[in-house]
């Protein structure tokens, strides 16, 4: 997820207009993927680092995609003659967005040859950053629609001890919580083993040879240096001002779990 700055969206709209009417050329891919990890885990991060060589984007046509999937129309059955179709125009070798979590079995049964890469944050690190985006940036309306689908805040109250996220305008931890658990529970049901590789986020820049390993590409190809994308200098402490015990207990409840596996310690 990128904000909805100026830029961001003039180029979403230019790509998602200009593929609707053109077809990308044919060239034999040289690898078929998908990095589908949460936002703010290192989706932008794996896009770059694979793009110098590599046809790859990060979010592509979201304006296009967001409305098509809050509408429900993935769970449609032709939603896999339009990824199809959505595949022939934009033609990438690497596409990068969490967005895909919502048609992720259809996605894996629509391409059989298509591999998946999963970054994984750790869950307080991850809230952390994603909250900092949130105040930060006003991400416009087409990811509001998107995360309002994806957290259902809905289904939460804020609970004593995490004023702090209410008074910043931000969805109660548990809603942000349940859906990282989710996420990166789903990936690994959903995604066959051989076909997915799970990627910490700390361990992208360290990533070039396990992930040239298994797109069966040149180690060299991979520009590791852009590995730290879509970085934010801006603080705000909000997590800092939760009860810990609160937060705590509230991982524990939504995703503690995928957290024992992941990160131990």
């Amino acid at each position: 997820m990128e904000e909805a700055s100026l830029s961001n969206r003039v180029r979403a709209v230019i790509n998602g207009v200009y593929t609707r009417g053109f077809i990308a050329p044919k060239y034999k891919r040289r690898f078929h993927a998908y990095c589908v990890g949460t936002e703010k885990s290192g989706t932008h991060s794996v896009a770059s680092i694979v793009a110098r060589r590599y046809r790859s984007d990060h979010e592509p046509d979201y304006p296009m995609l967001i409305p098509k999937i809050v509408a429900g129309r993935c769970e449609r059955p032709e939603w896999a003659s339009f990824l199809q179709r959505r595949d022939r125009r934009l033609w990438l070798e690497m596409e990068s967005c969490w967005l895909h979590v919502f048609d992720l079995e259809q996605l894996a049964r629509t391409f059989p040859e298509a591999r998946f890469v999963l970054t994984i944050r750790d869950c307080y690190t991850w809230l952390d950053s994603l909250a900092n985006h949130l105040i930060a940036f006003d991400v416009g309306p087409y990811w509001r629609r998107a995360q309002s689908a994806y957290y259902r805040p809905e289904r939460f109250t804020y609970q004593p001890g995490e004023e702090a996220f209410r008074d910043a305008g931000l969805y109660p931890i548990r809603a942000y919580l349940s859906a990282w658990g989710d996420h990166n529970r789903r990936a690994q049901e959903v995604i066959p083993p051989e076909r997915l590789l799970v990627i910490r986020t700390p361990e992208i820049m360290n990533s070039a040879e396990q992930l040239a390993a298994f797109l069966d590409i040149d180690p060299a190809s991979i520009d590791v240096k852009l590995g730290h994308q879509a970085a934010n200098a801006r603080k705000f402490g909000v997590l800092q001002r939760v009860d810990p015990n609160l937060l705590d207990d509230s991982v524990r409840e939504c995703c503690g779990d995928v957290m024992d596996r992941w990160f131990p310690n």
